[in-house]
């Protein structure tokens, strides 16, 4: 096989970019390192977010269930009321313990919106099994509940069933979570 010296370096590049070693893409190549492979889409994810629908229709939709997930707590925004909007994310990976604030300005830093509540939903209704591997954290919406605790929406598996919570904003997130992003 005969390999350009510019397709060389734009591999490097996307290494660089993706934060991937050499070992993480010959484990891509040979199939045995999906969450990097995820990584390596420069395409990102696209989905779309349809504002029609309250937030109680955007659980379901994402066969999801959290009491305090309710159109009274998480309103649409009036500005979005009705649309349907197509996006594109990316599943960010920082590879260390972080703190949300830490995380958004990361997320910026690579292009992206920290994901709203409504964005993880349709996230999590196109791509149902994604959070089998890792609790994808959503930190562009924050609420405030009864103790005046901030919380932010958090996607994952446990005792293989998909759960939603809402979690402490104040959380110092583990390195094997992933940030929603969604690109500007």
């Amino acid at each position: 096989m005969k390999v350009e010296t510019s397709e060389l370096q734009k591999l490097f590049e996307v290494m660089e970019e993706k934060n991937l070693s050499i070992t993480d893409v010959i484990a891509i190549v040979q199939g045995k390192n999906e969450d990097k492979e995820m990584q390596l889409s420069s395409k990102g994810l696209p989905f779309t977010v349809d504002y029609s629908l309250t937030v109680e229709e955007m659980m379901g939709k994402a066969k999801l269930v959290n009491s305090n997930v309710t159109s009274a707590n998480f309103p649409i925004p009036k500005e979005l009321a009705g649309k349907k909007v197509d996006k594109i994310a990316d599943l960010l990976d920082f590879n260390r313990f972080i703190s949300s604030d830490d995380a958004i300005t990361e997320t910026s830093e690579k292009n992206c919106d920290s994901a709203t509540i409504f964005e993880q939903l349709a996230f999590a209704a196109t791509y149902p099994d994604l959070g089998k591997k890792f609790p994808i954290v959503a930190l562009g919406t924050v609420w405030r509940d009864a103790s005046d605790d901030r919380l932010v929406p958090d996607l994952y598996f446990d005792d293989n069933k998909r759960k939603f919570y809402l979690v402490r904003f104040s959380t110092d997130w583990g390195d094997y979570c992933r940030f929603l992003g969604v690109r500007k």
